[in-house]
């Protein structure tokens, strides 16, 4: 089910998506405005949810840029996006930041696997829930979750309901997460895409991580004149910063005194004006030689 929210309250529950995406054209149609969404054709490489159903399913990659701004065909690029999935013929889209792309070269040399590495963070609120036995996992109990998401959709202005499916294996980690699926709860969730119910038109997760959204919560703001490790507030609320000291932030060294050569540079006279103080020889002994001479002379007399 695909459809623009008729709530007036707008609700957030996105999905984002990271991927490498092989470029295997783009609509001509869409780069011929000099500012716009630019499409391209792209794809999600799966193995099925069951480990039966190898394709790779069709995914738009747009993106708002700037005329000649657009991404080559026959190349990889590395993006996270914005997941649009409607459960209806209409195409998958990943909406990305195009000066966050990263062109990873060509497709036929490219050495990565990216079979079941699509990777999907999402939150949503679970509206199904149903349990089913997997021979790969000796008969345990898989969850089995429909989650839906809703998020703003700017090629179309507007919310857009779409349903994924999310299957909780009994892994080590994840035994004990199951119970965590309940209908009308709020969840955050993380896996991989891997597989698509082309029936239903609904993509399909392994999920790895999930945990419960609490939603909002009440913030005691500080009482007038409490003061914190890095801040007061006053009584009219104005968060008031520590002021800086030297002693406690500045790390650099206390300056000392003065090299002469500084003292030399500061005095008004050019050190290139001044004469060489003449070598020490071996003939001519140094002042403090001299002193010690001096000394000794007005001792004898």
């Amino acid at each position: 089910m695909s459809s623009a929210s008729s709530t007036n309250r707008r609700v957030s529950h996105p999905a984002y998506v990271s991927s490498c995406w092989e470029i295997s054209g783009v609509v001509a149609s869409t780069l011929t405005a000099n500012v716009g969404y630019r499409v391209a054709n792209s794809g999600i490489g799966c193995s099925g949810i069951e480990g039966n159903e190898p394709f790779e399913h069709p995914v738009q990659l747009t993106a708002y840029t700037g005329s000649g701004v657009v991404v080559n065909v026959g190349d990889m690029y590395f993006a996270k996006a914005k997941f649009f999935a409607p459960n209806d013929p209409t195409p998958t889209s990943a909406i990305h930041e195009h000066s966050h792309v990263v062109h990873l070269g060509n497709a036929e040399t490219f050495p990565g696997v990216i079979i079941n590495n699509t990777a999907i963070s999402a939150i949503g609120v679970i509206v199904s829930k149903r349990v089913v036995q997997e021979a790969n996992h000796d008969g345990r109990p898989t969850t089995v979750c429909i989650v839906r998401h809703t998020d703003y959709n700017p090629v179309v202005g507007a919310n857009v309901e779409f349903n994924i499916e999310y299957w909780c294996r009994p892994v080590r980690n994840l035994t004990k997460a199951q119970n965590l699926f309940q209908r009308g709860r709020e969840v955050t969730l993380f896996g991989y895409i891997t597989g698509k119910d082309t029936q239903r038109h609904m993509w399909q997760v392994d999920v790895y991580a999930v945990s419960v959204a609490t939603g909002h919560e009440s913030v005691n703001i500080p009482t007038a004149g409490a003061s914190t490790a890095v801040s007061q507030t006053t009584a009219a609320g104005r968060v008031r910063l520590p002021r800086y000291s030297a002693a406690v932030g500045n790390s650099s060294p206390t300056p000392t005194q003065s090299s002469p050569a500084a003292s030399t540079s500061n005095s008004g006279i050019d050190p290139l004006q001044v004469a060489p103080e003449e070598p020490l020889t071996a003939s001519s002994p140094t002042p403090e030689v001299n002193s010690r001479a001096r000394g000794k002379k007005a001792r004898i007399e």
